[in-house]
């Protein structure tokens, strides 16, 4: 397994080779900043100390204590300013190993000054393009490997053996491979034969994590969060289950309780399947006492309405009759004053006739009293 080749003999190397020259120089910065910050130098006159090689012992000490001669002039020198440019250049070589390995900060996972997330994911989209060749050349060795080791699998293992199928979950499985069998008319056949079967040898990738577990585990919360509430409530146990978390398998445990499932490796477990029967049969029970209760309610509900329509009925009825009444009483009262206005026309006309014939009686009677006169 190799990252990269030379071109011009196919030597392989790795990523520290670019690496080399700015770690040296990042190295020789480093030194000569941390010479200068230790170091101190001095201007003065020639008779300002009486013993020069006790201020060159005391000269570079923090603690140090100089005895100059009155009249003399003494200064001293500190190159700050020089250390703090090998730093500078000390951190463009970091910056220049982290771009050229393509180990960023964003990568490391450390705090910089990336802030949105699109600025983040865009800073580690680069460093992956420095590293993918090298990922894809590992890829690469572990599939001609895999390819390899099947081949010879496929053209040297003969031998007959039976293999324990695992699964996440679920019942234990075995196979028998290269069995040898006796057909009917005496041949001998081998079933399962590795030697005459041909299969890929398959490379493929995912998010790296602290675990793989960590990967599918983050990878069941997205696909939940996106799903229909009864159907996460459903997968709760598989995600659950991908957790390191002490007391997991209780929890998991309690949760397909709650749930009603049952344990995958517990499939054909006598006990399980008893327990599950008995679930069912206590649910399909309580199921029948729900529908029997709501059929009941709904036949309580059914009454109550048809007590509700013939109260209905009967009000309108009664409304109808008390307004058939009044209407009678109205056609009553309008016939009555109609016969009384008919009888008080018919009593005038007779006491306005019997005045007519009175009074002509009595002027009949005048005449004939004066023609009698006049006789």
């Amino acid at each position: 397994v190799w990252c990269y080749r030379r071109d011009r003999d196919r030597t392989p190397y790795g990523v520290v080779r670019n690496l080399r020259d700015p770690q040296e120089d990042l190295n020789k910065r480093r030194s000569k900043a941390l010479f200068i910050l230790s170091t101190n130098g001095i201007i003065a006159d020639k008779d300002a100390f009486e013993d020069w090689d006790e201020v060159i012992e005391e000269l570079p000490r923090p603690d140090k204590v100089l005895k100059k001669k009155a009249g003399f002039e003494v200064k001293l020198l500190n190159e700050t300013a020089l250390a703090e440019e090998h730093i500078m250049l000390m951190r463009e070589d970091k910056d220049f190993i982290q771009s050229a390995s393509g180990v960023t900060d964003e990568l490391l996972g450390r705090q910089t000054n990336a802030v949105s997330g699109a600025a983040i994911q865009a800073r580690q989209n680069q460093g992956s393009v420095v590293t993918a060749e090298i990922f894809d050349n590992l890829r690469h060795a572990i599939q001609l490997q895999g390819e390899i080791q099947l081949s010879l699998i496929e053209q040297f293992y003969d031998m007959a053996k039976t293999i324990r199928i695992t699964e996440a979950k679920g019942p234990v499985e075995f196979l028998g491979i290269n069995q040898p069998r006796i057909t009917s008319d005496g041949q001998v056949v081998i079933e399962n034969d590795i030697t005459e079967t041909q299969a890929d040898f398959v490379v493929d990738t995912q998010d790296f994590r602290e675990s793989v577990r960590v990967a599918m585990f983050e990878s069941l919360m997205n696909l939940c969060s996106q799903l229909p509430p009864d159907i996460s409530l459903n997968l709760l146990d598989m995600v659950v289950d991908l957790v390191d978390i002490p007391g997991k398998n209780e929890l998991v445990k309690r949760i397909r309780k709650l749930n009603g499932q049952t344990d995958p490796e517990q499939v054909n477990d006598p006990e399980a399947v008893a327990e599950q029967e008995a679930r069912e049969q206590a649910e399909a029970e309580q199921a029948e006492i729900e529908r029997q209760a709501l059929i009941n309610e709904l036949r309580e509900q059914e009454a109550k309405v048809r007590k509700l329509l013939a109260d209905a009925q009967l009000v309108l009825e009664k409304a109808e009759t008390e307004r058939l009444n009044r209407e009678v009483t109205v056609i009553k009262t309008r016939m009555e004053r109609e016969r009384m206005d008919e009888e008080q026309k018919a009593n005038m006309h007779e006491r306005n006739f019997n005045t007519f014939t009175t009074l002509n009686d009595a002027r009949s009677a005048k005449d004939k009293h004066r023609s009698m006169e006049g006789e």
